[in-house]
């Protein structure tokens, strides 16, 4: 299910994303999907990311894990 999100960029940020989409014939919605999607695999690839998953993981349902 898509959902709207509204997001303030600064004027140079929002730019490039219009000359990307203009370039790549797209959206500028599909540009920054796009590279939401390529910075989530490249942070769930990092080992200290997974790490801090995991330590709030046990922080937030560590009381409903059993002993």
């Amino acid at each position: 299910m898509a959902r709207n999100l509204t997001i303030r960029l600064d004027d140079q940020v929002l730019k490039s994303i219009q000359g990307v989409a203009l370039v790549d014939s797209t959206s500028m919605s599909a540009v920054i999907k796009t590279a939401l999607g390529e910075y989530i695999e490249q942070r769930k690839a990092e080992e200290s990311f997974q790490e801090k998953v995991l330590a709030v993981q046990r922080e937030v349902f560590g009381s409903l894990l059993p002993a």
